[in-house]
């Protein structure tokens, strides 16, 4: 791993170096624990942010004063979105109303000034920085609203580590947070904790699963098996290691927004 880094001083890995991150941060002690609703406004948020940005998070625990995020930064495509492929990423990334209205703005744009407005959007995709800043940012809003304070809801910026996928540290990364709520002794088994993408993906829900299909892709999936399988067989294997008992059968929790 590469040291860490926080917003404003980070660089870039090579180039020709996939790009993985290990993100987290600390909620501000005025707003701690997350408040009601706030964990479920956070995954929201969360969601839709990668649905507009491009970045894929392939895994996330949310505890109760903190989150942990494993994201991947694919390369731009050679062919950037343009007028109705970004229209459909604002309507992911805002309500009806809202997407509406930046629809209406971008129709009265002269045909002249659509190629500068493009631009401006494609600087905020692909960026590990800026998602990481609206993510934040967002959630603040929406916690200061609700709560009636002032200011940022943040302890600190957030932290980010590149995460080398050519090793088995991408794997130990999603397993330290897949396996952060249990060290926090909010569940006794990962896929009983709500709010982290192996309990989703446990769950049933193709988007979490896809994420953990990443992770399995960068050694290799066996032959006929599912790769959330393979990632789930490992990641109590893991578990095993870790001297906690096996784990009993619980339910599946029930996702807000991803069953």
């Amino acid at each position: 791993m590469i040291p860490r880094m926080k917003m404003g001083r980070w660089k870039k890995p090579p180039e020709d170096v996939p790009e993985f991150y290990h993100c987290h941060c600390r909620l501000h002690i005025t707003a701690r624990p997350f408040v009601t609703g706030g964990k479920a406004r956070f995954t929201g948020i969360l969601n839709r942010q990668a649905a507009f940005s491009g970045v894929e998070v392939l895994t996330y625990s949310l505890l109760e004063d903190r989150f942990h995020l494993l994201c991947h930064v694919p390369k731009p495509p050679s062919q950037l979105p343009t007028g109705e492929e970004l229209l459909r990423r604002f309507a992911a990334l805002f309500p009806e109303a809202r997407a509406k209205e930046i629809g209406r703005r971008w129709e009265s744009l002269p045909e002249a000034e659509r190629p500068t407005w493009e631009a401006m959007i494609h600087r905020r995709m692909w960026n590990i920085g800026l998602f990481m800043k609206d993510v934040k940012q967002r959630y603040s809003e929406w916690n200061n609203r609700k709560t009636g304070n002032e200011g940022g809801s943040w302890n600190q910026r957030y932290h980010c580590e590149w995460v080398d996928a050519a090793s088995p540290v991408l794997w130990t990364t999603a397993a330290f947070i897949d396996l952060a709520p249990l060290r926090a002794g909010l569940a006794t088994d990962p896929k009983a904790h709500r709010w982290g993408a192996f309990g989703a993906a446990a769950a049933g829900c193709p988007v979490a699963k896809s994420g953990f299909g990443r992770i399995v892709a960068s050694f290799g999936t066996p032959s006929g098996e599912e790769p959330f399988e393979t990632y789930r067989r490992w990641l109590y294997g893991v578990r095993a290691l870790m001297g906690t008992p096996e784990p009993k059968p619980s339910p599946i929790p029930q996702v807000p927004g991803l069953n």
